[in-house]
């Protein structure tokens, strides 16, 4: 919810309205806002649903979340020999960062995401 004025913004003052008015200019077609470690990103597309049918593409990206993953991963010197899109996806290996709650949340967090995504309603 923290992006909310956010998306609010970016389209009453960028995406609806022309340049003249403040608006974005042609070039501007992707915007990307990193939230708390979750980069969500609003892209304008001239084929949104079908051709020729203008509209925009707004997602949420866990990649963010899983390179700060492996980036915490490096600092706490842990060495995980293992794949961690199984961690993520179907909990294999997961007991291996039992000890590490950072960790453990950050895994919790791609998956409720990947989750979010798979299911949107």
């Amino acid at each position: 919810m923290c992006s909310l004025p956010w998306f609010i913004d970016r389209f009453e003052n960028g995406f609806l309205r022309s340049q003249d008015q403040g608006g974005f200019s042609d070039f501007e077609l992707s915007l990307r806002k990193d939230f708390n470690g979750e980069l969500i990103s609003i892209n304008s597309m001239t084929h949104c649903c079908s051709e020729n049918l203008p509209g925009f593409n707004i997602w949420k990206d866990t990649e963010v979340a899983l390179k700060m993953l492996f980036k915490d991963l490096k600092k706490s010197k842990l060495t995980f020999e293992g794949s961690i899109a199984s961690v993520i996806l179907d909990g294999t290996d997961e007991e291996f960062f039992s000890k590490s709650e950072w960790a453990l949340e950050k895994i919790r967090e791609c998956r409720s995401n990947m989750e979010l995504i798979s299911n949107p309603d």
